[in-house]
């Protein structure tokens, strides 16, 4: 007897984005040690905000600069500025 296919598709979480294209799968990869008790804290705050760890690590960096004095944002701007005029 031939065994019956599964009524779902493959396992794991639709890609979101456009046309179920994952739209994080065009950016730079990036890698970091966490101690245990960090990451843990990150895995459970991206699920409590239902968030993605690349997102709430992005929100993060973001009110991370917003708290910045004007004078250091500036200068972090001018630096991706320089690095991205560079990709050109």
């Amino acid at each position: 007897m031939a065994a019956k296919k599964a009524p779902y598709g493959k396992p794991g979480r639709k890609p979101s984005g456009k046309g179920g294209t994952s739209v994080v799968q065009t950016y730079p990869a990036f890698t970091v040690r966490l101690p245990p008790d960090v990451k843990y804290r990150l895995q459970a705050g991206a699920m409590i905000r239902r968030l993605s760890q690349a997102r709430l690590i992005e929100e993060a960096l973001e009110a991370w600069l917003k708290q910045l004095p004007r004078d250091e944002r500036k200068r972090i701007d001018d630096v991706v500025a320089g690095w991205v005029g560079s990709d050109a």
